[in-house]
């Protein structure tokens, strides 16, 4: 393959290439005659690719309605020309014409080859001498799923041999694509035991890029690329000590959090740090030591710890929105994976530390923090919500953390399951909970709300959102101010700005965002914000949810964009975006990528080493301290709407 052919190039309608390929093929067509005997099978795949500008009904501003249709009705003889050309190829010619593709086209030489049947008149020995060319990429070939059944044996026996089909799988079955997604077909004749043996040999080769070393590892088997538990221990095994070699003998990017706990500090809580990587937190233990009551030692988690916004949503969720632009385009990233970036890692760590510090400050008191957890379950609700029958079973003296770990994931379940029945039966029938063993669903943990959460629905609410509040949209920058806000939202808010300001490829975006509601634009072209519909969308961009009950004045608002389908309610004890967090802390029904420590400590595979018995304790009382305050936050809206 090469680059010799500077020809028309159809990628998508929305390319910003579009224009510049229209004016190349206005060229072509007005020279362009169906009685030329073509030769050469670029220009006959650029015909192809001229053909999908007109079958996007894509045209230039300063083509007259006769120019497009004119135009369009030559584009319509493109279809025998090309069947003509591709047509004549078979054994005597497929070689050469492969071979004069140009780089640009392969990806369209490939899918005109499946669409007009020429591999029935090509032989495999014939095929065998294409594809095992040095030049020769497989990719734009797997894509075309008759060629590779068509030829499955050649293609499985060059797959076993090709240094790129590992990788080429894992994209197929494994990685999240960063682009739109092409579905690869792989021969029937490459087996599951095949595609494990592929996958084995790339972790051992010394080309074993590290980003897939960890992808292997943190995935799960399937039937399309099974995964044997030694092969992704291997690939752990690798990545770590490339890891461990590479930050030896390289410097990295720094990021961290120090929490502590200061017995001469008056201030309830100090932030200093020097930019918001690097950072510490310091709590008043004097504080704590004069607040010695339960319900206080408690609502520290809230206000002092800031387990949760002022919405009651929980602040350990990895946000999209909180990742970078490289955290998101680059690397390698699994379908399964919960993913996470540098702010999720920072808040992640000072959750934790927060948490280490205070059970120990409590310690230091002579309090039990599962002793909280009791009271709360077994006392607090029955005197203050009439909330009988909850129990709460806390670790004896002497109970080691991995007895800990044991308990405490056990108890998450149960607590669940009360709740559960409380809300389903209005109370807790003990006989009736000891008849039930099965395993608790986070999503069907119920509320004793009818609608609570409220979450975007359709394209017309995720399209607003990525208009004005993200940083690819593209709106965001203009000739009179450049590139000095982050996004739309920013500009608008910030800048008194006209229609006329924008190029002319992005006004018919913010006429979009003005027929549905998002901005004003009024008879001079000013652009203005509808505040109240943007502040809902933006609280949905940032957090992937909002709460119902803490919205009553856009009340008005929400119903509307819940009739026209923007927005939808549920109601769950926990929001989508918490059940997501929790399964990748207790499990892996959601991620590949989870901690699975409610897994690993009911069945016994959980870790020898204590430090990580210590670490997983803390994990696994933050997601206890989490399930409290939801409850409590519950209960406590509930009776609120009762009195009123």
């Amino acid at each position: 393959m090469q680059r010799s052919y500077d020809g028309v190039k159809f990628y998508n309608a929305a390319d910003l290439s579009c224009g510049h390929s229209l004016d190349k093929a206005e060229t072509i067509l007005q020279t362009i005659c169906s009685e030329n005997e073509f030769s050469d099978i670029n220009h006959v795949i650029e015909l192809f690719n001229i053909k999908q500008f007109f079958n996007s009904d894509l045209r230039l501003n300063r083509w007259t309605d006769a120019d497009f249709e004119y135009y369009k009705s030559v584009t319509n003889k493109f279809d025998q020309i090309i069947a003509i050309f591709f047509s004549s190829l078979n054994d005597a010619n497929f070689l050469q014409r492969l071979g004069e593709v140009d780089i640009e086209y392969v990806d369209d030489f490939w899918f005109l080859i499946g669409r007009f049947k020429v591999y029935e008149r090509v032989s495999e020995d014939v095929f065998t001498i294409a594809i095992e060319q040095p030049d020769f990429y497989l990719f734009p070939l797997l894509k075309q799923k008759d060629i590779v059944y068509y030829y499955g044996q050649v293609i499985a026996n060059h797959i076993l041999k090709s240094c790129d089909s590992a990788e080429l799988l894992m994209s197929q079955f494994l990685e999240v694509s960063k682009e739109s997604k092409h579905t690869l077909w792989f021969p029937k004749e490459l087996s599951g035991e095949l595609k494990e043996k592929i996958i084995l040999d790339y972790i051992r080769s010394e080309e074993a890029n590290p980003n897939y070393l960890a992808l292997i590892a943190g995935s799960q088997s399937t039937s399309e690329l099974p995964l044997h538990d030694k092969i992704r221990l291997e690939a752990r095994k690798k990545y770590e000590a490339h890891t461990e070699s590479h930050f030896s003998e390289n410097s990295g990017f720094a990021y961290g959090v120090a929490v502590s706990f200061s017995k001469t500090q008056d201030e309830e809580i100090l932030y200093t740090g020097t930019d918001s990587h690097e950072f510490s937190i310091s709590y008043s233990s004097k504080w704590i030591e004069e607040n010695q009551d339960y319900p206080t030692l408690l609502n520290n988690f809230i206000y002092l710890f800031e387990y949760v916004d002022r919405f009651f949503r929980s602040q350990f969720i990895s946000q999209p929105a909180q990742l970078g632009v490289f955290e998101r385009f680059l690397g390698v990233k699994g379908k399964k994976n919960y993913e996470t970036g540098i702010q999720y890692n920072i808040s992640h760590m000072s959750f934790g530390l927060q948490m280490m510090g205070y059970y120990q400050e409590l310690s230091n008191l002579n309090i039990k923090l599962e002793s909280l957890f009791k009271w709360f379950f077994e006392s607090y609700l029955t005197d203050e919500f009439q909330a009988d029958g909850f129990t709460f079973v806390t670790p004896s003296d002497g109970t080691t953390d991995l007895e800990k770990c044991k308990l405490l994931a056990s108890e998450i379940d149960s607590v669940l399951k009360q709740f559960s029945m409380f809300v389903t039966e209005g109370s807790i029938d003990r006989e009736l909970f000891e008849m039930s063993s099965g395993h608790v669903k986070l999503e069907n943990v119920p509320s004793l709300f009818q609608a609570k959460y409220i979450y975007p629905k359709n394209d017309v609410c995720k399209g607003s959102m990525n208009l004005l509040f993200s940083d690819q949209s593209g709106l965001a920058y203009t000739e009179k101010t450049r590139s000095r806000y982050e996004n739309f939202f920013s500009l608008l808010k910030n800048e008194t700005m006209y229609l006329a300001d924008f190029i002319e490829y992005h006004r018919p975006q913010i006429e979009w965002l003005s027929q549905h509601g998002c901005i004003n634009i009024d008879g001079d072209g000013i652009l203005t914000l509808n505040l109240k519909k943007v502040s809902i969308l933006k609280d949905l961009y940032n957090n992937q949810v909002s709460c119902l009950k803490y919205l009553d004045r856009y009340q008005s608002i929400l119903n509307s964009m819940v009739d026209s389908d923007e927005l939808y309610y549920e109601a769950s004890l926990f929001s989508k975006p918490e059940q997501s967090y929790i399964n990748y802390i207790l499990n892996k029904a959601e991620f590949s990528n989870g901690h699975d420590l409610r897994n690993k400590y009911i069945h016994g595979t959980h870790s020898l080493r204590e430090e990580d018995h210590k670490k997983d304790y803390i994990e696994l009382l933050k997601i206890m301290v989490l399930i409290i305050i939801k409850i409590n936050e519950e209960l406590c809206l509930f009776n609120e709407q009762a009195s009123q």
